[in-house]
């Protein structure tokens, strides 16, 4: 999240290698979610781009939350959140 923060509008290489990094780590949920949609575990019309989106969100949500707010419910809000996203998946 820091380098994120550092690097967002910063072109280069090093903010190349972060983008690629992110991007290698968002197609990893999706392709976690695809592979869970073919163990009949979510519903087949299950977006896994979308879903792997949702939980990039939560995670820096979560990360806004606890450290810039130190809200206290930050954690119970992000589990909550991340139940919601995986319950409207499930068949």
């Amino acid at each position: 999240m820091h380098a994120v923060a550092e690097l967002d509008d910063r072109p280069g290489p090093v903010r190349d290698a972060l983008v690629r990094q992110q991007t290698m780590w968002l197609d990893t949920l999706a392709k976690a979610v695809r592979l869970t949609i073919d163990a009949g575990h979510f519903r087949p019309d299950v977006d896994p781009s979308l879903f792997a989106f949702q939980l990039y969100g939560i995670v820096v949500a979560y990360y806004h939350a606890s450290r810039l707010f130190r809200d206290p419910a930050a954690k119970e809000h992000a589990e909550r959140a991340f139940d919601a996203v995986v319950a409207a998946a499930r068949i």
